[in-house]
């Protein structure tokens, strides 16, 4: 069943480890979360998955996180600000709006904002893990490499379905690609076994055609307003969306994505599932 998730319904949360220290204060909100015993900081309110957890976290100017990994893969794609970030190895990425880092299980990482600027991004884990399974060591421990996929890297992708016709006019691109599955730019792309995630830049006055995918989707604003209109669903029809919401489709159920705004949208769009061959562009 579709859901609609708003940012400003999401009350953050400070309970991370070391959140409320200087130098370490940030906080997190969950827009898509999982079942009771893995994380969702916002259970009343974020859409549920079986699959995956998506949400948002805030990093004030001069504060970083703790150096940590997870048995999952985490990913984020940066919004707002710059960051600093470097893994257990000692690689070191610097990372701006639309930047997507990779860190893959067991991969040691930290990241900092860099500047003056808070700092705002979307994470993601591609799969739900136990309450407690991060670990966060004293120091520097070799493991597993980042990754670092940058959006400016990104050739967009216009051969979605009636994507260069007027009305409907949109691209596309992949940080994250589905093996063997979608990946809009595998030359610079990582691969995943799990997920695939991108972008999508809707045109003004244009609209996503209706469509449905194998698997649950989920649409992320991160700048414009749409609105949102899934099939079989009057209710849904007219319903807004501005920056930092969310959309989550149930897999088989169709939808579309009007751009109203004067500027071109920009949103992220994740699938929860790797199914060979049985998703397409959005």
């Amino acid at each position: 069943m579709a859901s609609v998730v708003r940012q400003v319904d999401l009350e953050p949360s400070w309970d991370t480890p070391g959140a409320k220290e200087p130098g370490y204060i940030r906080w997190l909100t969950t827009s898509v979360g999982g079942a009771e015993g893995t994380i969702n900081t916002n259970p009343d309110d974020a859409a549920p998955s079986d699959h995956v957890v998506l949400g948002m976290m805030g990093l004030p100017a001069a504060q970083a996180q703790r150096l940590h990994c997870h048995t999952i893969a985490e990913i984020y794609v940066v919004l707002k600000g710059r960051v600093i970030s470097v893994d257990g190895n000692g690689n070191r990425e610097v990372a701006g709006p639309l930047d997507c880092l990779y860190m893959p299980p067991g991969c040691y990482h930290a990241t900092r904002a860099r500047g003056d600027e808070d700092v705002e991004f979307l994470w993601l884990h591609d799969r739900q893990e136990p309450l407690g399974s991060a670990k966060y060591p004293e120091g520097p421990i070799p493991c597993p490499e980042m990754k670092m996929v940058r959006f400016e890297d990104l050739v967009p992708y216009w051969d979605g379905d009636r994507a260069k016709e007027v009305g409907h006019l949109r691209w596309l691109a992949s940080w994250v690609g589905a093996t063997n599955g979608l990946d809009l730019n595998p030359e610079v792309s990582v691969s995943s076994d799990n997920v695939a995630l991108g972008f999508m830049g809707i045109l003004p006055a244009n609209k996503q055609p209706m469509r449905a995918q194998a698997c649950a989707a989920t649409y992320f604003v991160v700048r414009g307003n749409v609105t949102v209109a899934v099939e079989g669903d009057a209710a849904r029809e007219a319903v807004a969306l501005g920056p930092r919401d969310c959309l989550r489709v149930g897999a088989g159920e169709a939808h579309s994505i009007r751009n109203v705004g004067e500027d071109t949208a920009h949103l992220i769009w994740l699938h929860e599932e790797v199914i060979d061959g049985a998703t397409s562009p959005p």
